[in-house]
């Protein structure tokens, strides 16, 4: 491989000098004045042989690596095609493929490469099928793993759909230019356009189907489709009929099913408002173009007066006409029948946040378009009332909807009401379930944290791990309110509580400011320094490091902040006001431990060298 490579950058410097050496000869032909009268002659000419032996070598030399390693290693023939696709050598790339589909069959990624390399680079649909088909029967054994394969074939017929539209466009466009005829012979069509697009999709419709039969409950894979179609144009109708399917048959017991169908509805909601917005806006301007005409000629106002009501007149019927059972329900009449039929916790609270995602881009669009409050904001707030009303007297009732609850009615500004909603649940809740309720009530309850979280404590499992996380939010609300009562029994607390609760997890956002132990020793530290209490300070910096496992343990978790902490201690012992022998004794053992505690690293050198200057200084 390191020869191959040697080759391929001798072949890049031989074009890179090549280039050099053509743009001197054209800068050459150019001062002498010379005009290019041969280049059609010259593209033509084949290139001397100076520029192929060069890729043959690097040809045959695959070649041999392949017979000779390639059976093993599919990586090869990996590294090999994609040189091919560097020099654009397509036939060479067809046949690497082939030998390595016939060497490798159940490598997912061969079929998908070379059904793409068919249609993208060759252009041939038929054998990109043909491919995608005998990659579908090589895994039939495994449905679960044909659904790559499945979609690539549903995006290769969607592909192979744009290309004949953007052909069509063309030669629309340019018979349209022709005869000026033709024009109303297609805005007659009008009424036909969307059958016709149906019509471009019926192989991926076809695709979906036998996709959907042979791996028919999985709702994720069914939602593939559905994302996949969003990134074409013109596939309204095939992503309809993709989540009309989910929703008759998986919608029963499925949130996810559910919440593909709200969704879908409101996306199409939408690109509806968007299309009568640019209809509006085009009104407009047939409207002033009208005004124009109407001053030059009368009778041709009656003319286009006459046809653009007949145009308007089967818009709205088509508009009527094409409501289907979907279209008859809305966003939340949706999520409605979705808790009604599927009263589980996460559908309750699958739909409690999309109707809140819902709200708020209905009220941000009032905002940025100066528009009417939407209907659907009074029925969204309505409706999330009720599902909160009917959620609080279930089993299933959990913190995830009650914060959701929570949110709602701070964002109605009915604070009181938020957090009488948080004590009803911890009150009712042990606190292994209310954690997170216990902890928010502590950051935005009038009483202050202190006693929210004093009470939480008092309540908790001490063996569960939401006693230990209680016990760091209240030690980080004490040191940040300078309440030093039971301060110190609390550190003591987290002292004997770390080495049960191993490996030590971190708080991702602490309210209190005290991510985990580590943190919280060393704050605590720092603390008791700045307020000059240099007895508590010791017994803290002498607990962690000479009386208990948390030095070794706070050193595996996070080096430097344990670095951190001994200098700390350091510093202590250095600034201290007691009798030079005391202090020199406690930085001598205070270096000892630190030397052992990071032993064969480049800090315990410094460290060791560091006691040898103590020693020698005392």
């Amino acid at each position: 491989l390191r020869y191959i490579q040697d080759e391929m950058n001798l072949e890049a410097l031989r074009q890179l000098r090549t280039k050099k050496i053509q743009q001197e000869e054209r800068e050459r032909e150019r001062k002498e004045g010379k005009k290019d009268d041969k280049k059609e002659d010259v593209a033509g000419m084949e290139k001397p042989l100076g520029d192929k032996h060069i890729v043959k070598l690097i040809h045959n030399l695959w070649r041999r690596t392949l017979i000779k390693y390639g059976k093993s290693d599919v990586g090869l023939y990996l590294q090999y095609a994609e040189y091919c696709k560097e020099i654009k050598a397509h036939a060479a790339l067809s046949r690497i493929l082939a030998e390595a589909l016939q060497l490798f069959p159940h490598q997912q990624g061969l079929w998908i490469e070379a059904a793409s390399h068919e249609f993208f680079v060759l252009g041939s649909i038929q054998n990109a099928r043909v491919l995608m088909q005998q990659g579908l029967r090589v895994f039939s054994h495994a449905p679960e793993a044909q659904q790559d394969l499945w979609i690539q074939l549903f995006c290769l017929e969607l592909h192979f759909c744009e290309r004949l539209s953007a052909r069509s466009t063309i030669l629309q466009g340019g018979a349209s230019k022709e005869d000026g005829k033709n024009k109303e012979t297609v805005a007659g069509d009008n009424d036909d356009d969307d059958n016709a697009k149906s019509d471009r999709h019926k192989i991926a419709k076809l695709v979906y189907k036998n996709a959907v039969a042979a791996i028919p409950d999985s709702v994720s894979f069914r939602l593939r489709f559905w994302d996949q179609c969003r990134l074409f144009s013109d596939t309204e109708r095939l992503q309809q009929e993709i989540v009309e399917s989910t929703r008759t048959d998986l919608c029963k017991d499925n949130a996810e099913a559910w919440m593909a169908w709200a969704l879908f509805q409101w996306e199409r909601k939408q690109n509806r408002k968007e299309e009568d917005q640019d209809k509006d806006d085009g009104s407009d301007e047939e409207e002033e173009e009208q005004e124009e005409n109407n001053s030059q000629d009368g009778s041709t106002k009656k003319r286009s007066a006459g046809s653009f009501a007949s145009k308007g007149s089967a818009s709205k019927k088509l508009k009527s006409d094409s409501g289907d059972e979907g279209d008859a329900w809305s966003v939340l009449d949706i999520l409605r029948r979705a808790t009604q039929e599927l009263p589980t916790e996460e559908m309750y609270l699958k739909a409690v946040r999309m109707i809140t995602r819902y709200i708020a881009t209905l009220q941000q669009e009032e905002e940025d378009e100066d528009e009417d409050e939407d209907p659907d904001v009074a029925l969204g707030f309505e409706l999330l009332e009720t599902l909160f009303d009917e959620a609080a007297k279930t089993q299933f009732f959990s913190a995830d909807l009650v914060m959701e609850q929570t949110l709602l009615l701070q964002r109605l500004n009915k604070k009181e009401a938020a957090i009488k909603c948080l004590e009803d649940f911890a009150e009712q809740k042990p606190v292994t379930e209310a954690l997170k309720v216990w902890i928010y009530l502590a950051e935005i309850s009038e009483k202050g944290p202190i006693p929210i979280l004093t009470k939480a404590l008092g309540g908790a499992d001490m063996n569960h791990p939401s006693y230990y996380e209680v016990l760091l939010h209240l030690f980080g609300a004490k040191l940040e309110a300078q309440d030093d009562s039971n301060l110190l029994a609390l550190f003591q607390k987290l002292v004997l509580l770390t080495p049960g609760f191993l490996p030590i997890s971190e708080i991702e956002e602490p309210i209190f400011g005290i991510p985990h132990a580590p943190n919280a020793c060393l704050q605590f530290l720092r603390y008791l320094r700045s307020k000059g209490d240099t007895v508590h300070a010791r017994k803290v910096y002498r607990t962690v490091i000479f009386e208990s496992s948390l030095g070794n343990i706070f050193n595996e978790f996070d080096e430097d902040m344990m670095v951190t902490f001994v200098e700390e201690a350091v510093a202590l012992e250095q600034d201290s006001s007691g009798k030079k022998a005391d202090k020199r004794n406690a930085l001598v053992r205070l270096l000892e431990e630190a030397s052992k505690l990071f032993e064969d690293t480049e800090l315990g050198r410094k460290y060791q060298e560091r006691l040898r200057e103590v020693k020698l200084a005392g």
